[in-house]
């Protein structure tokens, strides 16, 4: 059976990768708010094929040059995809070590005690973050309200994982410390 500290950290773990999921989303959508509304410029990049690509491709088809192509990519894409697997399972664990450490540290910067509650109101804080831009945006434009919806369903659910985190954490006595 997992110790009640594991179990406490793995929602830690998992809201601290929806929290950075959320993040990418409002920097991507930020992105294209500027991109579309002309404060950013952005270059076309023209994308042709040089004659001797053309000539390569219709030489590699059918002849051993092709056979040793698709086997160097049947390997590629084993070890990508045991790369992606790999980044998968500890990919949270890895999130969510530096995002307690990241946030220690900011609370320490900020002259305060780390105790549970000054890490979940920097967690709330760290939540309520990411919801600003997006606020911002759907003021001057009404029409992307479906993305404001889906992002807050996201941040909802890392709020809910961060409060069942040091729900389970006080039930349990874990100190400040042990809390990512």
């Amino acid at each position: 059976m997992l110790p009640s500290r594991r179990i406490a950290n793995m929602f830690g773990a998992i809201a601290y990768s929806v929290l950075l999921t959320s993040y990418a989303m409002v920097a991507g959508i930020v992105l294209i708010w500027l991109l579309n509304g002309g404060v950013i410029s952005s270059t076309q990049v023209a994308q042709n094929s040089s004659p001797a690509d053309d000539a390569l491709i219709a030489e590699s088809s059918g002849s051993i040059a092709a056979i040793i192509v698709e086997i160097f990519a049947y390997i590629i894409t084993a070890f990508v995809a045991l790369t992606v697997l790999f980044v998968a399972i500890t990919l949270p664990y890895w999130l969510g070590k530096s995002g307690s450490y990241l946030l220690k540290r900011g609370i320490w910067l900020c002259q305060w005690s780390v105790t549970a509650l000054t890490l979940l109101i920097g967690k709330i804080i760290a939540v309520g973050l990411a919801g600003v831009p997006l606020m911002l945006i759907v003021m001057q434009d009404i029409s992307t309200i479906t993305v404001l919806i889906s992002v807050s369903i996201m941040l909802g659910a890392s709020l809910v994982l961060f409060l069942l985190q040091h729900y389970l954490a006080k039930m349990t006595g874990l100190e400040a410390e042990e809390i990512w």
